[in-house]
């Protein structure tokens, strides 16, 4: 019997909660029972919660020789044919951590392609040591893996060639027709990493500009990332004389998180993150059938499509001002949301299934895999 290709996912997963841990977690299950590849994860446990995000510190170096004591023992266990590892972004930290395991990765593994799942290398380019060296890792890499057409602009500021786009991919939970109200209010629902680069004070500013919807509730799904702490927000909500309008119960999942999906009349995402690349949400908020309400900030366009079901708008030199209109649109449409919904649903079931994403997964491996 001919030996299956070993296949070597590498990253952490949750916790803490974020799309990059999700992603890693959903393409490790995804290949979990497959005939066709042996398929590993080599671990990384750099950030116990999100204060400890982008960081350096004692412990992350603590936790990098367990990394490469994972890895030894993971190689000694036989060869590895192809490894996927995760790019860490443009921040100091991560791109110091990438220099100093992608070598290992290299020596390791017959081939090793790059998942951009964290972005923005490009547009922080710098040509210092650091930088040098991180390009000249990734240009011995055998390829790159990009979410959107938009993010090949990193790969190529690093002197990767070889791209494959694949988008990412969720779940269907098959989603019932939805009522857009629930007893008389209508919900906007904002999940993930609550912060400013992630829109949240922002948002709030916006939210409390709509006093002409007294209709409307605000729900935050998700947990304070540091510099914005859980005190700061409530002092937001308080300053604006929102804490009737505005609901926070924190990180939910699962069941609770489908809930709230559920229950939500549209979704707003209005990132302005340097590292944004996907956000998972919004396919997510596509795949319930929901209206979006979305910045049109890196590949959030992309990902919404030219035919959006919703409102992509520009955030402007006033971010707030801005969203505050775009809300106020959406909300004046009501009647267009099931048509909003149908249209964001398609698009999910076209393009972000986790079928999909298995499928195109799957070609990759194939491709890498070869003997060429």
């Amino acid at each position: 019997m001919s030996r299956k290709p070993r296949i070597l996912i590498a990253g952490q997963i949750p916790p803490p909660y974020g799309g990059q841990n999700l992603n890693i977690k959903r393409l490790i299950e995804s290949f979990s029972d497959s005939d066709s590849y042996q398929v590993e994860h080599w671990n990384f446990q750099f950030s116990k919660d999100l204060n400890q995000f982008r960081k350096p510190s004692i412990a992350k170096l603590g936790e990098l020789f367990c990394v490469l004591q994972r890895l030894v023992r993971l190689r000694g266990r036989g060869r590895i044919d192809l490894q996927v590892y995760p790019s860490g972004g443009p921040h100091r930290a991560p791109v110091i951590r990438d220099i100093l395991l992608m070598p290992f990765a290299l020596l390791t593994s017959r081939r090793v392609v790059v998942h951009f799942q964290a972005a923005g290398a490009a547009r922080a380019a710098r040509r210092d040591l650091l930088w040098k060296l991180l390009s000249f890792f990734h240009r011995r890499c055998w390829g790159a893996i990009v979410l959107t057409d938009f993010g090949r602009e990193d790969p190529e500021s690093l002197g990767m060639r070889r791209i494959f786009l694949i988008p990412n991919g969720v779940e269907d939970f098959n989603p019932e027709p939805r009522s857009y109200r629930k007893n008389g209010i209508r919900t906007i629902l904002h999940a993930g990493h609550l912060c400013p680069d992630k829109g949240t004070p922002i948002l709030l500013e916006a939210f409390a500009r709509l006093a002409a919807h007294s209709d409307v509730h605000l729900r935050l799904v998700g947990e304070c990332m540091a510099p914005y702490s859980a005190d700061q927000l409530a002092c937001d909500i308080k300053r604006l004389g929102l804490q009737h309008a505005v609901s926070w119960p924190g990180l939910l999942t699962g069941e609770d998180m489908r809930k709230e999906f559920r229950h939500a009349s549209l979704l707003v995402f209005p990132s302005v993150a340097p590292y944004e690349s996907f956000g998972l949400v919004l396919i997510e908020a596509m795949m319930w059938g929901l209206p979006l309400v979305v910045s049109d900030w890196r590949a959030n366009a992309e990902v919404a499509g030219k035919g959006c079901g919703g409102i992509v708008y520009r955030p402007g030199s006033d971010h707030a001002a801005s969203l505050s209109a775009a809300l106020g649109e959406a909300l004046e449409r009501e009647n267009e949301w099931p048509d909003w919904g149908r249209k964001n649903r398609e698009r999910y079931e076209a393009f972000f299934t986790a079928e999909r994403f298995r499928t195109d997964f799957a070609s990759l491996f194939a491709s890498a895999l070869a003997r060429n």
